[in-house]
């Protein structure tokens, strides 16, 4: 059967299972060209008509699309978007962590959190995907065919199948935030929630708690063993000390060995000033 997963970190998955980071801190450039941070440009319509505005970066559109109270005026509004639509930088909190927008404003309506989830973010990056990672969706396609389950890694990600939960609910979950993992997911299964009519009854609230992964615990160790380490650490210490000292002393011996050169540099001076003074006076007896 085939599965697309998605987890976060320390999430727990089966063994054997193909795992793509899809972040923009992936060490893969395949996993890299999904992430918000890095799809773009595209077009965005907060208003109603046919006026819309270029944006750089998929992430900036989305948050910028937010309303937040700070900017509830459509002139200030409209300025704050330009200049996230221009910014060629991602900015996942422009407003700071933890601010919450009012809404988001897509086509002239105000979108609550859910439904602007379903109408902006799931078929604007769909939209990025197709249309500005073609190649890089098409080798993961080829993979999926070839490999049947693979996990997908997203920081706003979860284990939705161990929390018993199907992708069409995993959109309407008020309680946990919906990463672009799961629109790939989506994409992926044939299964594009956001093409259907969107309804705020299936909204619902559920906590999912991170299936943790479960390691093997060490056997406590003797005192036997216990002791040897200490033993050894001290002699790396004693050794470590011993090796400062003679550094100490050769250092010792090379400032006195610079000083004795010195001095003899020095009396050699002096030396050769003598004789020339000796030399102008026996110099000048002569003339006389």
């Amino acid at each position: 059967m085939n599965q697309v997963y998605v987890y976060g970190r320390g999430d727990e998955l089966p063994e054997n299972i193909m795992r793509i980071n899809v972040t923009s801190r992936s060490k893969d450039e395949l996993g890299r060209s999904f992430s918000p941070f890095l799809l773009g440009p595209l077009k965005i319509y907060p208003f109603n008509g046919s006026d819309h505005f270029e944006c750089n970066l998929f992430e900036n559109a989305w948050q910028y699309l937010k309303v937040y109270d700070k900017y509830s005026e459509k002139s200030s509004y409209l300025k704050w978007l330009q200049t996230g639509c221009e910014s060629k930088k991602a900015h996942r909190f422009p407003m700071g962590r933890g601010a919450k927008p009012m809404y988001s404003l897509w086509k002239g309506e105000r979108l609550k959190y859910i439904e602007a989830r379903f109408k902006i973010y799931a078929p604007l990056y769909a939209w990025c995907i197709e249309n500005c990672a073609q190649e890089s969706y098409q080798k993961l396609q080829k993979l999926f065919k070839k490999h049947k389950k693979i996990a997908l890694f997203d920081y706003d990600g979860y284990n939705y199948i161990n929390a018993g939960l199907s992708l069409n609910q995993v959109i309407y979950n008020h309680k946990r935030k919906m990463g672009h993992s799961f629109v790939l997911a989506m994409m992926l299964t044939n299964n594009r929630v956001w093409e259907k009519d969107f309804d705020h009854r299936k909204i619902f609230f559920q906590s999912v708690p991170r299936s943790r992964i479960t390691r093997k615990r060490k056997h406590p160790e003797t005192k036997k063993k216990k002791e040897k380490k200490k033993e050894k650490v001290k002699e790396k210490e004693k050794k470590k000390e011993k090796e400062k000292r003679k550094r100490k002393r050769k250092r010792k011996k090379e400032k006195e060995r610079k000083k004795k050169r010195e001095r003899k540099r020095r009396k050699k001076k002096k030396k050769e000033k003598e004789k020339e003074k000796k030399r102008k006076r026996s110099n000048k007896n002569k003339k006389d």
